[in-house]
This record gives C-alpha cells, structure tokens and sequence, in this order.
C-alpha cells in the first residue's frame, strides 16, 4: 500500500503534465513549473547554523563539521538549500528519471535566491555530468540549469570542466573510495578567468567528492578560490 501511495503522484504527472510532482494537484496551465504553492512552501530548507565548509547543519559541532574535519576538500565553500530527503528525492527523480525540465526553472529560481546578494564578481561553473549518461538521456540536467541562471537572471555562466570517461558509479562506492575515483576525472576546458570567485554548480551533494575534484581542477588552472552551489545535501 505504501508503495502505491508513493506511485500516485508520478502517475498523475504522467497523466496531468500540469500537475504537482509531489501532491498530483493541479497546478494550472500557466504554472512555470509542476509544483502547487502549497508543496513548495512544505520543502525541507537547509536552516544554520551551517559548517562554513560544506553548507550542511551543524549538530554538535563547533566550526567545521566532523566530514569535513575528516577529509580535505579542494572547494573553499558551499551554499545548499534543501535536505535530500522525501519531496526533494521525489522532486529530482521527476526531474532527473523522468524528464520534468520545467522543474530546472524552480531549481535556478531558489538557486538565484541564494546568489543574488554575492558581493564579489564570480562565474557560475556547471559540474559535467557523465558523458555516457548525457548520451542515454539526451541532456544535461546540471547544464540547463546553468544556463536558466544565466538566460532568465543574467548570472555570468562558463562551462570550463570536461569529465573524463572511466571511473566506477559513484552510488556503489563508498565516502573514501568515492574521493579516490573522482580524483583526477576532470579536465580544464579552457583557461581560468582571472580575479573573480568560480562556483561549481551541481544538484546533489553527498560526500563532496566531485565538488572538491572538480575545484582541484580549476585551482590547479589557476582559481584562487572556487565555491559551490548545490540544490540539495545528502
């Protein structure tokens, strides 16, 4: 039963393409994105206080939190907005396995909301996804989000990482291991602009391993300090 609960919603979605991915409501032909008012204010938010490194909640800790204690990171510092959990799981499987695009609209409107008082110059810099997986599903998730920031708010955008073919799924791997394999996967696309803060962004993140490989990249391009963007922490 509880599985079939769960189903309803996607089933809908298919059924009613304007229709909330999360509640099956209708959201009204006009709706930019399939998500009703009432879902989008019920959204788990990231709230402080924040370990300054990865964005996540601080439970016990002072300063850093304990992953990040643990392990050293490339990327100086990250914003997430939402807890990967229930309906931000459920929001990116419709976007990311089955093809909801308008949801890239919601997601670059709360990213925005957490760039727009940046006070330094920066470029927002998409994480590559797979080149395999970009072939079986015909686009880019994390670089249509890139581009709404830069079409629909005028954010500066430069797509300078090239991911490398190899390496094992992320998903299957352990924390350590998952350092060890995004080691070395990306490649400068062209040259580091000079004297502004690069942001990586990119949709989930779990044990930062990709964030920091790809900052490793930029840094060893030239990137004084490199940051991140994330919808989601895991």
């Amino acid at each position: 039963m509880k599985q079939q609960n769960r189903l309803v919603p996607s089933l809908l979605a298919l059924l009613f393409p304007h229709s909330c991915v999360l509640c099956g409501l209708r959201t009204g032909s006009a709706a930019r994105y399939p998500l009703c008012s009432a879902c989008r204010s019920a959204l788990p938010h990231i709230h402080g206080p924040l370990c300054p490194r990865c964005g996540r909640p601080l439970l016990s800790a002072i300063g850093l939190c304990m992953s990040c204690r643990r392990h050293s990171y490339s990327f100086d510092a990250a914003t997430v907005l939402f807890h990967y959990i229930g309906p931000i799981k459920i929001l990116l499987s419709a976007y990311k396995g089955s093809g909801r695009r308008s949801i890239a609209i919601f997601i670059a409107e709360e990213m925005y909301k957490a760039l727009k008082d940046v006070n330094e110059p920066f470029i927002l810099v998409p994480v590559p996804a797979r080149p395999y997986k970009i072939l079986r599903q015909g686009w880019d998730q994390t670089q249509l989000i890139v581009q709404l920031l830069h079409a629909r708010y005028r954010l500066p955008t430069c797509s300078l990482l090239r991911r490398l073919r190899g390496g094992r799924q992320q998903k299957k791997l352990s924390a350590e291991d998952r350092i060890l394999n995004m080691r070395k996967r990306f490649v400068l696309r062209k040259a580091v602009p000079a004297n502004t803060v690069l942001i990586l962004v990119d949709d989930i993140l779990t044990t930062g391993a990709t964030i920091s490989a790809c900052a490793e990249a930029l840094k060893q391009g030239g990137a004084l300090r490199v940051q991140a963007c994330l919808f989601a922490a895991d």
